[in-house]
């Protein structure tokens, strides 16, 4: 099924990251991301996008590797679909998942009935940990560039909520970590506060 594929080139991906950021053993990214078209093209370009942020912001030793794999996944991706698009023609439509109204926000945010998605506190928890270190955005571009990405990049293509999900716990980690170190000038306000945040955390999960 569609969720099963979709689950599938996710967890390829993630394992092909790894290998990725791995002195020994790089090279069985290759074969992991040679895959991941097989399962779902839209997932496969927008990891493909995150490693070149990773590779020219954060690991520019990785430039052959990931021309390597970028090579590869073009040669797959167009043996594959080619023979697909030469036995059954071109689709008819094409639609992009741009939807201006509330179902917008019903694909982003599984709190209001998306399969997969964002949390509505963990997003909030993440703008506040993006304002909370942007003074250092020119220290780690690799996460402001891929969360701006795939932020972007889910207004076309729902999938990438997957990614995305990724990077909203890290920079909600760092918003939670803020509002516990901030220095409060009523003790009460933070502890109740927290609470909220908890209580948001459990019943939305």
């Amino acid at each position: 099924s569609f969720t099963n594929s979709l689950f599938i080139a996710f967890f390829l991906s993630l394992a092909a990251f790894y290998f990725y950021m791995k002195k020994r053993r790089r090279w069985l990214a290759i074969p992991i991301v040679m895959m991941l078209p097989l399962f779902n093209i839209i997932l496969s370009s927008a990891f493909l996008c995150i490693l070149f942020f990773y590779t020219f912001f954060a690991k520019k030793e990785r430039k052959k590797l990931f021309f390597t794999l970028l090579l590869s996944t073009i040669v797959v991706s167009s043996i594959y679909y080619g023979y697909i698009i030469f036995n059954t023609g071109m689709p008819q439509q094409l639609t992009l998942g741009v939807d201006l109204q509330f179902q917008f926000f019903q694909k982003l945010f599984y709190d209001l009935g998306s399969s997969y998605g964002l949390g509505i506190f963990m997003s909030i928890l993440s703008c506040i940990g993006i304002v909370s270190v942007w003074d250092k955005k020119y220290h780690n571009p690799f996460l402001f560039l891929s969360i701006t990405f795939l932020f972007l990049f889910s207004l076309i293509s729902p999938e990438s909520l997957l990614f995305l999900s990724l990077f909203v716990v890290v920079f909600a980690a760092k918003g939670m970590l803020a509002l516990i170190s901030r220095l409060w000038s009523n003790q009460q306000y933070k502890h109740f506060l927290l609470v909220i945040i908890i209580c948001g955390f459990i019943f939305s999960s």
